[in-house]
């Protein structure tokens, strides 16, 4: 009993030493290497905050997104013989435009593959681009003569449009309506020079491609990319032409119907809304109180001046009246996502720099001088056109 006491004491004392010299070691380490300890704990903290903001996107709804439009029931796609060429100018564009991106998305599949095919095609591919600049730049033409007839008709019974002010609020409206048509004049000229900016933009790149596919083919792949990103501000600009010279107010509506409303995107997430604007860009029109009472006093006029309410002419008027402000989807996009980020991180002391792009266009918000002790998190989303938006943002204590 003596020598197991003996024995007992003896595990106890080494095992009390043990334990000593564990703590002792673990004070020493944790004095060492607390620092660093703590900064990964929070660092891999904040990766966490970070991929779970950008995750609360996607649950949000985007009730800073609103803007005034005409009521859509007021509105239609009206034909009228003296602009069918220019719709029909625009379309032809439209179609081979998004005929040439279905080409080169092939191509980009595998350049090599598609070597033959690219050397056989591409000399036509570049003549067709000339030729629908110039269809499109002859119909511009044309469509300035019908916005300066909008406009002389505005102006010589400008003094109605006053009238329906007082109908639906007792107050004069200041301002000129019609003084829009002009700016819409103006616009579609500027649109036009746009659109043969970007389309040569096409053939300079199809003869790069043409030069280097016998010689570079990874170049091709890059020149490829280029192209169907150009191809794709041709498509926005072009819906854009087009609208002006189609767009019509029924003859049956009346002034409640083109008063603006309030529209918002307060059903659909932050994220659904980022997706939307990277494909639906700036295509989306707004109206307001002035456009209204103009194209209303236009009504008038036309009516005045002999024009049927069913005919055309009167209802391309109206409608050029009421689009002439153009809303970019891509600030309401921005709106939603200012409003989240800023009750997620801001208010809770961090800077952030918010991302959304896909391989042609790109959202960007905050502050994006990013230092080198912010986190950072990344997830993927679809667009309407099913191309992958890549999100990314970094966040770090301000």
């Amino acid at each position: 009993m003596n020598n197991k006491g003996v024995a007992s004491a003896i595990d106890i004392a080494m095992y009390s030493m043990i334990i000593i010299i564990a703590m002792a070691f673990m004070q020493v380490y944790a004095v060492t290497h607390q620092s660093t300890d703590v900064k990964e704990l929070k660092a891999k903290a904040e990766e966490e905050y970070a991929a779970n903001t950008l995750l609360t996107l996607s649950y949000l709804t985007n009730k800073e997104a609103d803007y005034s439009t005409v009521q859509s029931q007021a509105v239609e796609n009206t034909p009228d013989v003296t602009l069918e060429p220019i719709v029909n100018a625009g379309d032809s564009l439209r179609n081979y435009s998004r005929d040439l991106d279905k080409k080169l998305e092939n191509w980009s599949k595998n350049v090599t593959a598609a070597h033959d095919e690219i050397k056989a095609v591409i000399g036509e591919a570049m003549d067709n681009v000339s030729a629908v600049k110039e269809d499109i730049d002859t119909q511009q033409v044309g469509l300035s003569v019908e916005l300066k007839n909008a406009k002389d008709n505005c102006n010589d019974y400008v003094t109605n449009i006053n009238t329906f002010a007082e109908l639906i609020g007792g107050e004069q409206l200041t301002g000129d309506p019609c003084s829009g048509i002009s700016d819409t004049e103006s616009y579609v000229s500027n649109a036009t020079k746009d659109i043969d900016e970007s389309l040569v933009k096409v053939n300079d790149t199809l003869y790069q491609i043409k030069d280097s596919v016998d010689t570079n083919l990874e170049k091709v792949g890059d020149l490829i990319q280029d192209v169907r990103c150009v191809l794709k501000e041709v498509d926005v600009k072009t819906d854009r032409f087009v609208t002006y010279a189609q767009l019509g107010v029924k003859e049956n509506t009346t002034l409640i119907d083109i008063w603006p409303a309030k529209a918002n995107l307060g059903t659909k997430t932050v994220t659904e809304t980022i997706g939307e604007a990277l494909y639906t860009e700036d295509r989306l029109a707004k109206s307001g109180e002035l456009q209204a009472a103009g194209a209303f006093g236009a009504r008038i006029a036309l009516q005045e001046a002999g024009y049927e309410l069913s005919d055309s002419k009167s209802k391309i008027a109206q409608g050029l009246i009421l689009s002439i402000e153009r809303e970019d989807y891509r600030n309401l996009a921005k709106k939603g996502v200012n409003a989240s980020l800023i009750k997620q991180l801001s208010d809770q002391g961090y800077s952030y720099c918010f991302t959304a792009k896909t391989c042609c266009s790109v959202i960007q918000e905050g502050n994006c001088v990013i230092p080198y002790n912010s986190v950072k998190a990344k997830t993927n989303i679809k667009t309407n056109e099913n191309e992958t938006v890549e999100m990314t943002i970094s966040i770090w204590r301000k």
